[in-house]
């Protein structure tokens, strides 16, 4: 593993990010606990929604990456075709060259289908999501906003952290 330089930089990324994710979590959790307890609570029960609303997006990242490999292939082959036509002419292999053609086709498209059927299932779902956060925050923030529970900057930092 420490000789794939692709996969020690994508782990040092991931280590960042989850750290960064972490203290960004906690942060928002400790302002939220300082207004209010109900709405920590609140926050408590909607992390794991979050949570599950993520990983259509992991299996999305996934084949995204899938998708960028497979045109690299194809591309790498339709460069190499064209540096080598009048060899590939010259011997005969038309035919072969156009089938390994359209296999390396049709393996891009399957994968830019398997991406379009896991984002009919992860849009919807991420999307509910963030509606129902952002209708939450709306609505019980304006609440205790109008019961003077907590003040207008801490409403308005509440709804500027939902919508980022």
């Amino acid at each position: 593993m420490t000789n794939d330089p692709e996969n020690v930089s994508f782990m040092i990324s991931y280590c960042f990010s989850l750290v960064i994710t972490t203290v960004t979590l906690a942060g928002i959790l400790f302002n939220v606990f300082r207004m209010d307890l109900r709405l920590f609570i609140l926050m408590l029960v909607l992390i794991p929604w979050t949570f599950f609303a993520s990983l259509p997006a992991n299996k999305m990242q996934k084949i995204q990456s899938d998708i960028q490999a497979t045109l690299s292939d194809y591309t790498g082959f339709v460069t190499e075709k064209i540096q080598r036509l009048k060899m590939i002419k010259a011997a005969g292999e038309e035919d072969k060259e156009d089938a390994l053609n359209r296999e390396m086709a049709a393996s891009q498209m399957k994968a830019e289908m398997q991406m379009a059927k896991w984002e009919m299932i992860a849009q919807p779902i991420i999307y509910s999501m963030e509606a129902g956060v952002k209708a939450i925050v709306l609505i019980y923030g304006g609440y205790l906003l109008s019961k003077n529970i907590i003040e207008t900057d801490d409403a308005v930092t509440l709804f500027r952290t939902d919508c980022s």
